[in-house]
């Protein structure tokens, strides 16, 4: 429906004595024709008396449809029973303006979050004449806040549960050097490549986070494409070669299986010979993981068992495959005659 042209008295208007016809035809065109803040003004009956263009594209209602209406029109259910309507005009009575940040309601139903100022009017005589209202839509603002603390929130639990596992990983390569006075070169490398591992996934977390706040969930695929991009310059002349399949995961399982692939390549390398294969494929139609090393070393003995070993990369290897992956594993021999280890675990639905 197209606006009327019709003039409707409006307090915003500057008084007759102090400006000119010409003037008063300015600041009546500002008002209307400010489209990012809602503007209206209010009778002492808090009644609608005038609606601006701005109104009409944030609340949905023309200004035929608004004028005469009470400003209670605006606001939620809720805060109208809790009379937050009434409270609001009310302190612009009394202190001359009320701020206020809350769910506001739309022609259509729909809700938005805004925030507004209601300010007192009264003549040069001092009378009170109404009240006028200016509104603006802060809905993405207050989305985007959302994600931000969503964000810091999840950011703080990840650098916690980062810091726990580092400080496990510390524990359990120092455990049994305690009265030998330093700890081993290969330990210290050990948690050091680790570390390393945990710090690429945070990176990659970061660059999702840019694009989503509220990621959670990471591509299995680029986190190993970059970690063992980082372990082959550590390993020497030994190459590492390895296919995989897309597929995403929890932050925390990712750290998980860093430190697992990590853990299999170290020991692949110290037992094997030329080049390391690594494969991490999806089966079961999507629900499960299937992580294989092969090496061609001298494998695993026949019924080995590594709970008998005296190995604490394999105590991390079961560790975190039964506790944090809820998965399982098998050890025995490559096709070509080397060590292969196998992991299977659920991919859990994002």
């Amino acid at each position: 429906m197209p606006r009327s042209n019709a003039v409707h008295k409006n307090p915003l208007s500057p008084s007759e004595a102090a400006y000119s016809p010409q003037a008063q035809e300015l600041f009546q065109l500002l008002i209307e024709n400010v489209v990012d803040y809602a503007i209206f003004t209010l009778d002492i009956e808090s009644n609608i008396t005038s609606w601006n263009i701005g109104a009409e594209r944030i609340l949905g209602y023309t200004e035929a449809e608004a004028l005469g209406q009470p400003v209670s029109i605006i606001f939620t259910p809720e805060d109208r029973e809790k009379g937050a309507d009434k409270a609001e005009l009310w302190q612009a009575v009394q202190t001359g303006r009320a701020e206020d940040e809350r769910e506001h309601i739309k022609k259509d139903g729909s809700r938005f979050w805004a925030f507004g100022i209601m300010t007192g009017l009264k003549d040069e005589s001092g009378k009170f004449r109404g009240w006028v209202k200016i509104l603006r839509d802060f809905t993405e603002r207050k989305r985007y806040e959302g994600r931000l603390e969503r964000a810091v929130a999840e950011t703080n639990h990840r650098v916690k549960n980062s810091l726990q596992v580092a400080c496990a990983l510390i524990e359990m390569h120092t455990l049994g050097h305690e009265h030998e006075g330093a700890v081993p070169l290969t330990s210290v490398k050990g948690v050091t490549n680790h570390l390393k591992a945990m710090v690429s996934i945070q990176e990659l977390l970061t660059q999702e986070v840019k694009i989503d706040a509220g990621a959670t969930h990471l591509s299995a695929k680029v986190m190993l494409e970059k970690l063992l991009s980082l372990v082959q310059r550590s390993v020497g002349e030994k190459q590492i070669t390895y296919q995989t399949d897309e597929f995403r995961l929890p932050v925390k399982l990712l750290n998980s299986l860093a430190i697992l692939v990590n853990e299999l390549i170290a020991n692949a390398v110290k037992h094997g010979q030329g080049t390391i294969h690594l494969s991490l494929m999806v089966e079961s139609e999507g629900r499960e993981a299937r992580l294989e090393v092969n090496d061609n070393g001298p494998g695993f003995p026949e019924g080995f068992n590594p709970h008998h070993a005296a190995n604490t990369g394999l105590e991390l290897i079961e560790g975190v495959i039964q506790y944090d992956l809820m998965g399982q594993v098998s050890y025995g021999s490559s096709p070509s005659g080397g060590g292969q280890v196998v992991v299977t675990f659920p991919i859990p639905s994002e």
